[in-house]
């Protein structure tokens, strides 16, 4: 088999494997009985979305859409090998805690997980931001207003290294199950408020019933 110059063996076998599966066919499915990954899926998944070995690409993209203060952001990242600092200054500032106008570096894990994962679910829609950074205060406030909050009291939104997302192309199962196979951080679904919080902290998930 050959392969172009726009898609490489490891693009290939990373399609395979999405497409065993079911994940390559998302917009087309939900995937309510996928819930329970097998060791060896996420083994297979790891294998083939190895971060030493990069899909050559020059420049990385991303799009977002502050649902809280009805900022829009596309804007290439990283380009030719290195991050852009003007673009993680406007990332920065598209984060800010919207409560308190506070800003913070937004971990550029968190922001290759983003572009990984929107590769991944091939959308071009923005990500919707729920909640980005959250200042000691905001995060405090909100742990407050009711004893079960599901608020963690060292949050890593307080580190820059979560958010609360959407996709308006895709249904939160979608979202939250691609992202536990790729085993980057923390997966948390949250039907009754529909988004999927991520981040780049310890590999766990919850919220989904099994």
């Amino acid at each position: 088999m050959t392969f172009s110059k726009k898609t490489t063996r490891r693009q290939f076998l990373y399609n395979t494997l999405l497409a065993s599966t079911g994940l390559l066919t998302l917009p087309q499915l939900v995937l309510a009985s996928q819930d329970k990954h097998k060791p060896s899926d996420i083994e297979s998944f790891n294998a083939i979305w190895d971060k030493t070995q990069p899909l050559v690409v020059k420049e990385k993209k991303l799009s977002f859409a502050n649902l809280n203060t009805n900022e829009d952001l596309e804007i290439i990242y990283w380009s030719n090998g290195a991050y852009v600092k003007s673009a993680l200054n406007k990332i920065n500032q598209l984060f800010r805690d919207h409560r308190t106008d506070d800003v913070h570096a937004i971990d550029l894990n968190l922001l290759d997980l983003f572009y990984d994962l929107q590769q991944a679910l091939s959308t071009p829609e923005p990500l919707q931001l729920i909640s980005g950074y959250r200042s000691p205060e905001t995060n405090a406030m909100l742990r407050g207003r009711r004893k079960n909050s599901g608020v963690a009291k060292n949050s890593l939104h307080m580190e820059g290294k979560a958010a609360d997302i959407r996709l308006p192309d895709k249904n939160i199962d979608q979202i939250y199950q691609t992202a536990v196979l790729m085993q980057r951080g923390g997966v948390g679904y949250y039907a009754g408020s529909n988004f999927v919080h991520v981040d780049v902290g310890s590999v766990r998930s919850w919220g989904k019933k099994e």
